[in-house]
C-alpha cells in the first residue's frame, strides 16, 4: 500500500516526530537545503546512518539541495552530485529527489530558451543514468512551479507533463510529481489576472495523467496566494490541504487515482510548520487523509 513520508532536515533528526511516525506508520524523506553541506562526505554518511539507527527501515528518499547546487553549470557540483549518489546507494537509500536548479530572475527569463536548456538537462540525466547503471537507485526529477513564490524568479525547465517525455528512455531516472506545485501552476496560469511569462496558458489539472506511468514518487501540500509583483501578493507553500486555496476535492481525487495506479508509491507530506519540533500542521494533514479514507 502507499506509504506517507515525513520530511525533515537531515542535519536535524530532532525534527522527526516519533509519535506520528509510529501512529501512522510513516516513512521518512530527508531534506538537504544547501549544496555546501554535501562537501563533507563522511559527515553526510554519518547523518544518514544515524537516521537508520534511530528509525530502522524508515528512510526512503533524500532530497538533493536547491541552494548553491547548480550541477549543470558547475563541474565541481556535478562531481559532488555523483558522490552524493554513491553515498545514498552505499547507505541503502534508493530514491533521490532532484530539481533542475536552473534559477533565473524575472528580467533574464525568456520562455523561448527553455526547450534548448531542457535538451542539455536530458543529456546530463543520460550521463547520470549511465553512472548509476544497474545499482539500486532512482533519480527522481521534480516538477517545479511555473514561477517562484515571490514572483521574481523562475526554475521552469520541468513544469508541465510533456517536459518530462525526454527522460522516459532512462531506466534509472523517474518523476516525482509535486501535486502542490502542479495545483499552483494550474491556478496561476488559469487566473485571469496572471502576469506570469510561460510557454502555455489554460492548463488542465488532470494533464499529469499523461505521464502517470513515469511517476515514481509524490509530494503533497497546498498553497495560498498567487504571486503578482504589481500588487504585492506572494505564494506560500506547504499549507495543509483543508486550508489551502486549491480544491480539496481535486487533491482527494488525484490521490485516489494515483494510489490506484501506483499502490506502493511513496508520498512525502511537505507541510510547513512554525516550529518543526511540534508537527501540528502535519498532524492536521494526516487526520485529513484518514478522514478521507486515503490513509
Amino acid at each position: 500500500m502507499a506509504q506517507y513520508l515525513c520530511p525533515f532536515l537531515l542535519s536535524n533528526i530532532d525534527q522527526i516526530p516519533s509519535d506520528l511516525i509510529s501512529k501512522y506508520n510513516l516513512g521518512l524523506e530527508a531534506i538537504i537545503f544547501d549544496g555546501e553541506q554535501l562537501k563533507e562526505t563522511e559527515k553526510l554518511r554519518k547523518q544518514i546512518l544515524a537516521v537508520h539507527a534511530q528509525f530502522p527501515n524508515k528512510l526512503k528518499s533524500i532530497h538533493f539541495p536547491t541552494e548553491n547546487a547548480n550541477y549543470i553549470g558547475n563541474e565541481d557540483m556535478y562531481s559532488i552530485l555523483l558522490g552524493f549518489i554513491d553515498v545514498c546507494i552505499e547507505c541503502s537509500v534508493s530514491k533521490i529527489v532532484i530539481h533542475s536548479n536552473y534559477f533565473q530572475n524575472l528580467k533574464e527569463f525568456d520562455p523561448a530558451d527553455l526547450s534548448p536548456i531542457r535538451v542539455k538537462f536530458e543529456a546530463i540525466f543520460m550521463k547520470l543514468n549511465e553512472y548509476i547503471r544497474n545499482r539500486e537507485c532512482l533519480l527522481l526529477v521534480e516538477n517545479i512551479p511555473v514561477v517562484g513564490n515571490m514572483g521574481d524568479d523562475f526554475d521552469s525547465v520541468f513544469v508541465f507533463p510533456e517536459d518530462f517525455l525526454g527522460l522516459r528512455r532512462l531506466s534509472n531516472i523517474g518523476v516525482v510529481w509535486d501535486l502542490g506545485h502542479w495545483a499552483f501552476t494550474t491556478a496561476a496560469l488559469n487566473s485571469e489576472n496572471s502576469v506570469i511569462p510561460a510557454t502555455r496558458r489554460h492548463v488542465d489539472f488532470w494533464e499529469f495523467k499523461n505521464i502517470l506511468t513515469d511517476i515514481e514518487h509524490l509530494h503533497l501540500s497546498s498553497f495560498t496566494g498567487i504571486p503578482n509583483q504589481k500588487i504585492g501578493t506572494i505564494c506560500t507553500e506547504g499549507i495543509p490541504i483543508p486550508r489551502g486555496d486549491f480544491s480539496e476535492n481535486l487533491f482527494k481525487e488525484a490521490l485516489e487515482l494515483i494510489i490506484r495506479a501506483k499502490p506502493d508509491i511513496g508520498i512525502s507530506l511537505e507541510i510547513m510548520e512554525t516550529d518543526y519540533s511540534h508537527r501540528t500542521n502535519l498532524a492536521e494533514t494526516l487526520m485529513w487523509l484518514k478522514t478521507n479514507n486515503l490513509l
